[in-house]
C-alpha cells in the first residue's frame, strides 16, 4: 500500500508556528514572573499597592487575553484541518509548545536577570528549576490548542446540522436590547478614558509609576474593544457573542453572591449609609445578572444563536 503525503506528514507547519510563538511568550512570562517583583521594588521603587495593581492586570492579560488571542489566531490560521490531519496536528502542538516554552525561558531568563542586575552565575540553577516544569505547562497549552481546533471543527458540523432543516430565526428583541447595553457600556468606557486622565490617583501613577498607569490604560482599551465585539456578536447571532455574555453573567452572579456572603460574615464593612447603598447596588446587580443568564438560557434565544443540540439523525428510539 502506498502512503499519501497527507498520511505521512509529521508536522503541520502553521499549527507548529502558531503554537511555538505563543509558547515563547509563555517562557518569557515565566522569567518575568521570577524577576519582576525584585526589579520593580528595588529599581523602580514600586509601592506594594502599585505592584499589586500591575501584577493583577499583567496576569489578566496573560491568562485571559493571551489564550483568546491564541484561540483566534489558531482558528484562522489552521481552520478546518484537524480531523483530516489529526496525527500531525497533535505532534505539531506538542513540539511547538515544548520547544517554544523552552526557548522562551532560555532567552528570557538572561534578559531579565541582566535587567535586574542579578549574578549570572546563579542563572543555571534558576533555569534548571524552571525547566523541571517543562512537561506540565506546555501540556496544558497543547490540550487547549487541540480543544480549540476540535471545537471549531465540530462547530462547523454543528452549524451544518442545524442548517439542514432550513432553520431561520428572527433576532429576539431582548437580544437587541442586550447588544445595545454592551455598546453603551463600551462607548461609556471609551468616553470616560479622557476623564480618568485627570483623576488624582492616575495622575500620580502617570508621574511616579508610569508602567502601572500604561497597564491600566491598556486594560481599559481592551475592555472597550471587548464590550463592542460582544455587542456585535449578539446582534449577528454568533456563538462568540453568546458565550462571553453568558460567562459574564455567571461571573457577575458569583461576584455579587460572594459579596453578600462577605457582608453577612463582616457586617462592619457595610455599615452606615454607604454600606447600605453598596448592598442595594449588589442586590440590583445580582437580579440583573440573574435575568440576563436566565434569558440567555431560554430556548428561543439559544436557538437564535445556534446553542441547541442538532436534531437526531438516528432512527432508533
Amino acid at each position: 500500500m502506498t502512503e499519501s503525503v497527507s498520511e505521512s506528514a509529521v508536522i503541520e507547519s502553521r499549527v507548529f508556528a502558531v503554537t511555538f510563538v505563543f509558547n515563547v511568550a509563555a517562557g518569557f512570562f515565566l522569567a518575568l514572573q521570577y524577576y519582576l517583583p525584585l526589579y520593580l521594588f528595588q529599581n523602580e521603587r514600586f509601592s506594594v499597592e502599585a505592584f499589586g495593581i500591575f501584577r493583577l492586570f499583567l496576569n489578566a492579560f496573560y491568562y485571559v487575553v493571551n489564550p483568546v488571542l491564541f484561540l483566534i489566531v489558531l482558528y484562522f490560521v489552521c481552520s478546518g484541518n484537524l480531523f483530516e490531519r489529526i496525527a500531525s496536528t497533535l505532534i505539531s502542538l506538542i513540539t511547538g509548545s515544548l520547544l517554544g516554552y523552552w526557548i522562551g525561558g532560555l532567552v528570557g531568563f538572561p534578559i531579565f536577570a541582566s535587567l535586574y542586575g542579578a549574578e549570572l552565575t546563579n542563572l543555571p540553577l534558576v533555569a534548571l528549576s524552571a525547566v523541571q516544569y517543562l512537561p506540565y505547562v506546555p501540556f496544558g497549552v497543547m490540550l487547549s490548542g487541540f480543544a480549540i481546533l476540535a471545537f471549531f471543527d465540530y462547530n462547523q458540523r454543528w452549524h451544518a446540522a442545524l442548517g439542514v432543516g432550513g432553520m431561520s430565526v428572527e433576532r429576539p428583541l431582548g437580544v437587541t436590547v442586550l447588544a445595545v447595553l454592551y455598546f453603551i457600556v463600551g462607548i461609556f468606557d471609551a468616553l470616560f478614558l479622557p476623564v480618568l486622565l485627570v483623576y488624582p490617583f492616575l495622575v500620580s501613577l502617570f508621574t511616579s509609576e508610569f508602567l502601572v498607569f500604561m497597564t491600566l490604560m491598556v486594560f481599559f482599551v481592551v475592555s472597550v474593544i471587548g464590550q463592542i465585539l460582544v455587542g456585535v456578536g449578539l446582534l449577528r447571532g454568533r456563538k462568540w457573542g453568546w458565550i462571553p455574555a453568558f460567562i459574564s453573567g455567571i461571573s457577575s452572579l458569583v461576584v455579587t453572591l460572594t459579596s453578600f456572603v462577605v457582608a453577612l460574615i463582616s457586617p462592619s464593612l457595610f455599615s452606615g449609609l454607604l454600606g447600605l447603598l453598596i448592598i442595594v447596588s449588589l442586590f440590583i446587580g445580582f437580579v440583573f445578572s440573574l435575568v440576563i443568564v436566565l434569558y440567555l438560557l431560554s430556548f428561543n434565544v439559544r436557538r437564535y444563536f445556534g446553542m441547541i443540540n442538532p436534531p437526531s439523525t438516528s432512527g432508533g428510539t
